[in-house]
């Protein structure tokens, strides 16, 4: 600012007191730290948005049709990500319309990984040879563990996917209710 008051003669300057959500201030550098820590709700308030990533889809090691769930694989062009963890997320593949989802970002643990992955499972809805992929994130479910063996995580994945679309039920009620009471 001060160095815009500076260059003020030559156009108009108009100060706007910082926006100010729950006592966080609505920056980018509190935007960026909400969603390094996982906690991508309260970089949705700040943003006015949820958070989005997107890329190409990639294949994965096909773990996942065979031990776990099937996931998409996404490589994102994005250089910001959320913490590692699980997540209730929306997906649109191809640019065609949002799909509810649950999506892990992390380096599996269980199978003694180390390369970060983001892979999404949607829940229900035509998932076709898709290319690309926009993914919003909606709000952080658990953080990423290691489980004993794949029949563990297994269950795991079906509580995750449980919560998810319970999540998602309560969430298509409040905008209902928002829809019809907002006159």
């Amino acid at each position: 600012m001060a160095t815009l008051r500076k260059w003020a003669k030559q156009f108009e300057l108009i100060e706007v007191d910082p926006v100010v959500f729950r006592g966080i201030p609505a920056s980018s550098t509190q935007i960026r730290k909400s969603v390094q820590d996982g906690n991508v709700s309260r970089a949705a308030r700040l943003l006015g948005r949820w958070f989005e990533i997107e890329g190409p889809i990639v294949s994965g090691a096909g773990r996942g049709r065979k031990v776990t769930v099937p996931t998409l694989n996404l490589d994102p062009t994005n250089e910001l990500l959320p913490g590692f963890g699980v997540y209730a997320t929306r997906i649109s593949l191809d640019g065609g319309a949002y799909l509810d989802a649950v999506t892990n970002i992390g380096i599996r643990p269980t199978f003694h990984e180390e390369t970060p992955t983001i892979e999404t499972f949607v829940l229900k809805g035509p998932v076709s040879e898709a290319r690309t992929a926009r993914l919003q994130f909606l709000r952080r479910i658990r953080d990423e563990k290691r489980f004993d063996s794949p029949e563990l995580l297994a269950r795991q994945i079906g509580i995750d996917i449980q919560f998810t679309m319970k999540y998602f039920r309560r969430l298509g009620i409040l905008e209902e209710h928002a829809r019809t009471h907002s006159h």
